[in-house]
């Protein structure tokens, strides 16, 4: 069996409070520069992908039985909530969602599904 007294010295350097002080201010500068950073590319990543961001706008002449639902699901991008679209729509042509669709009311739809919107002959001037 070993003996605590065979085992070798270790040799542990002991670190004055003064001599660390200086790099870790700079550490600290520094972590707190990298979280400024990062926070200001969150939301510009956040501000990029805005609501009214869209792939384009088309003008659309409502016929009988159109609804903002209808319009959502037809221009709106599938992979977001329909609700979501809805609220986008009537946001742009400030409608209340409360009320009907008049037929030959005109609307502004944001369309993000860009073979629709390429295909369709109702595009905005």
């Amino acid at each position: 069996m070993l003996a605590i007294r065979h085992l070798p010295r270790l040799r542990v350097p002991v670190v004055r409070l003064e001599k660390a002080r200086p790099v870790v201010e700079r550490y600290m500068l520094l972590g707190t520069v990298l979280v400024v950073l990062f926070a200001v590319a969150c939301s510009v990543v956040a501000f990029s992908s805005n609501d009214d961001a869209s792939a384009g706008m088309i003008r659309v002449t409502v016929r009988q039985g159109d609804s903002l639902w209808t319009f959502a699901r037809q221009y709106g991008d599938p992979d977001e909530y329909i609700l979501k679209r809805v609220h986008k729509i009537a946001r742009i042509n400030n409608i209340k969602m409360s009320r009907p669709l008049e037929p030959g009311q005109e609307l502004i739809i944001p369309c993000e599904r860009k073979t629709v919107c390429a295909s369709t002959d109702r595009q905005m001037p």
